[in-house]
């Protein structure tokens, strides 16, 4: 049997710093391979014995991580991958890969890193401050309130109490995103035949779904056509 070892990683120039992964194809009596890695000196930093995943006697790869410890400066360094003869331990194939060891000294220093401060969510709020509850309305009314919204955006409603809309209004208020600003609707709206109950409701949509994000309503009475 003839034997022979390649080393397919690391590739030629790789950084390596207290470990290496070597992988490659042997030839090996017994199947066993010697992987060290070796220093600008030719000082044996670590070494591993690798197993060649074959029938013995036949070529097959391998694969073994040798760990070693950081050297303090910068170097050359050198991946080692050896087949021994057992009748003499004389080296009867071996294959090398020159690599770059990178030193205590060359790692930059870590640097203490600011922990962001979680912004809390802020939901919508709607708030309406006029008209007054009990309000007697015909045919138009102002509403006024406070509010938090998607886009500053809120729809303003006049409806009886059974939920029927007699009139409805958009309104953009100004204010910083996610921030509580005023704002002011007109809002005309069809009376209703007779006098009766009513509300004045305002609500937010949520951009997620669609559904109401936040809402306020407030009692009112509609004078009727007659």
């Amino acid at each position: 049997m003839a034997a022979a070892v390649s080393i397919s990683e690391p590739v030629a120039g790789a950084s390596l710093t207290t470990s290496a992964e070597v992988r490659g194809t042997a030839t090996a009596f017994e199947n066993q391979v010697t992987v060290q890695v070796l220093d600008a000196r030719g000082n044996v930093l670590g070494q591993q014995q690798a197993l060649v995943q074959a029938a013995v006697g036949q070529a097959g790869p391998f694969q073994v991580v040798v760990p070693f410890p950081q050297v303090t400066v910068s170097q050359e360094g050198t991946v080692r991958a050896s087949v021994v003869n057992p009748k003499d331990g004389s080296g009867a194939a071996e294959a090398s890969v020159k690599v770059r060891l990178v030193g205590a000294q060359a790692l930059p220093t870590p640097q203490p890193t600011a922990t962001p401060t979680p912004v809390p969510a802020v939901g919508a709020l709607v708030e309406i401050t006029e008209p007054a509850p009990n309000a007697l309305l015909k045919d138009v009314v102002v509403v006024k309130g406070r509010a938090r919204a998607f886009e500053n955006a809120l729809t303003v409603q006049v409806r009886e109490l059974g939920g029927t809309v007699l009139g409805q209004a958009q309104v953009v208020f100004r204010a910083e995103p996610g921030e509580i600003g005023e704002w002011e609707a007109r809002v005309d709206f069809d009376d209703p035949a007779t006098a009766r109950p009513g509300q004045v409701y305002a609500f937010a949509i949520s951009p997620k779904d669609g559904s109401i994000a936040a809402d306020a309503g407030v009692p009112v009475r509609l004078a009727g056509r007659r």
